[in-house]
């Protein structure tokens, strides 16, 4: 009886530090940390090139404006500045 008790208790304590090896291995993995980051710059890059050159966008007005008088300069249609 004896060493059945001991028996079961090696196993339990075997089953306990597997699972804390498993618990700091998830903890220290790193791999999902990097994806997560890449996935967070590329949404920022998405936004700041959405709020550059979205339709309601100063910026683009203004380079449509400035191509808009670059061709009538060209065509001899616009008027010289």
């Amino acid at each position: 009886m004896k060493d059945m008790i001991l028996l079961s208790c090696m196993k339990t304590s075997n089953i306990v530090s597997d699972a804390r090896q498993s618990i700091v291995k998830f903890i220290n993995k790193q791999d999902g940390v990097t994806a997560i980051e890449y996935a967070v710059i590329a949404v920022a890059v998405t936004a700041a090139l959405m709020s550059i050159f979205g339709d309601e966008g100063n910026f683009t007005s203004a380079l449509k404006s400035k191509f808009d008088s670059l061709t009538d300069a060209l065509n001899g249609t616009g008027s010289q500045k």
